[in-house]
């Protein structure tokens, strides 16, 4: 009979899946998203304030993890963390088209979806868009401007497009009123908040 060795293999296998996650953890838009363990149950829900909750299972992300016999032999321990870069990839991609399903779903349900409708790309589309999204403020009172998906190409395109709208006086100006219009919804929200004991 073969020796086992139990608490080296535990040891061993928490090391790869902090690793995985750590590497799951550097995509854009999972690094943005808090996360909170549960020991228990079978469903969570989101949802606070005026809003409804949101109540969902969870879901299952499946990687494929395979190291040859012999690259164990040759490498040992090593021949796993060469893979192990795959499987990180491999749940990475789905939880973020899990993410942007869930994400667009949301969006539609909710009506916070802004079409320009084969308009091009202006300011007035941009301050549109922030318009339909409530925003929070940080202690100094600063906006926490919210994460904007589009395509590759149409976030490049935005991105040159803020830095002409900023270097505009007027649209400067604009967008300065309505982040003031937003902290004043922010304050609103946060002053008629129930309070727990």
């Amino acid at each position: 009979m073969l020796p086992d060795f139990p608490t080296i293999k535990m040891k061993f296998r928490q090391a790869l899946e902090r690793h995985v996650d750590r590497r799951i953890r550097q995509e854009p838009l999972i690094s943005q998203i808090r996360r909170e363990r549960q020991f228990e149950g079978s469903r969570m829900s989101i949802g606070g304030g005026d809003e409804p909750r949101q109540t969902s299972g969870y879901k299952e992300l499946v990687g494929l993890l395979e190291v040859p016999t012999a690259e164990i032999i040759s490498k040992g321990p090593s021949a796993f963390y060469e893979r192990v870069e795959d499987l990180a990839s491999q749940l990475q991609e789905q939880q973020v088209r899990m993410m942007r399903a869930d994400i667009e779903r949301v969006v539609k349900e909710t009506g916070n979806v802004v079409d320009a409708k084969g308009r091009p790309l202006t300011f007035e589309v941009f301050e549109e868009s922030l318009d339909k999204v409530w925003m929070d403020f940080d202690e100094q009172g600063e906006p926490q401007l919210p994460t904007i998906f589009t395509t590759p190409e149409l976030g490049l395109k935005l991105r040159t497009k803020m830095a002409e709208w900023f270097s505009n006086p007027q649209y400067k100006e604009r967008y300065e009123r309505l982040i003031e219009r937003k902290k004043e919804e922010w304050n609103d929200r946060e002053g008629n908040r129930k309070l727990v004991d």
